[in-house]
């Protein structure tokens, strides 16, 4: 039953976007204003788009940003998800889903590391997946912050995958 749930959780969240536009706007409608004087470089999808093409390959994600693909060492593929919703830009990486009875100092542990993640933090959704995430605002990242926090993010998730599985009890 919990597994339906999340499930419909994440159908309703990926079409959010959708259900909320109406057919007169544009393809991908603008993230801020573009003659927002305190934006750095970020006025669009497209602006955020063309960033990432710049650095990355990826993929798009119907309706809710991009998907870019990391190989690593401890984890064989980490894919970095970029989500621009309103004045803020998700960065949302996957490690990985937390056992039922995670270590309740594993936990404690996780929480100790966010202590050591610059601008980004490590989450648990509803469904018991385990996420390094980072919240921007858009008025503030330019296209070097951004390619620093999908790196960063990809980095983080590379470096300490097996600690994270150790703390929770997965190994």
């Amino acid at each position: 039953m919990k597994k339906i749930i999340c499930l419909l959780t994440i159908i309703l969240l990926s079409l959010a976007p959708a259900l909320s536009q109406n057919e007169s706007e544009e393809e991908l409608p603008t993230a801020i204003e573009i003659d927002n004087p305190r934006t750095r470089g970020l006025t669009s999808y497209e602006d955020i788009e063309k960033f990432i093409a710049e650095e990355f390959k990826y993929e798009t994600i119907e309706g809710s940003g991009w998907m870019i693909p990391f190989m690593g060492e401890e984890i064989e593929e980490i894919d970095v998800y970029v989500i621009p919703k309103g004045d803020w830009l998700l960065i949302s990486t996957y490690i990985i889903t937390m056992p039922k009875m995670a270590k309740r100092e594993g936990l404690w542990q996780l929480m100790e590391m966010n202590y050591s993640i610059y601008q980004g933090k490590l989450g648990i959704d509803e469904c018991g997946d385990l996420y390094m995430l980072y919240d921007i605002p858009l008025r503030l990242v330019d296209k070097e912050e951004l390619i620093k926090a999908i790196d960063e993010s990809a980095s983080y998730v590379n470096d300490n995958y097996n600690a994270i599985k150790e703390a929770v009890g997965l190994k």
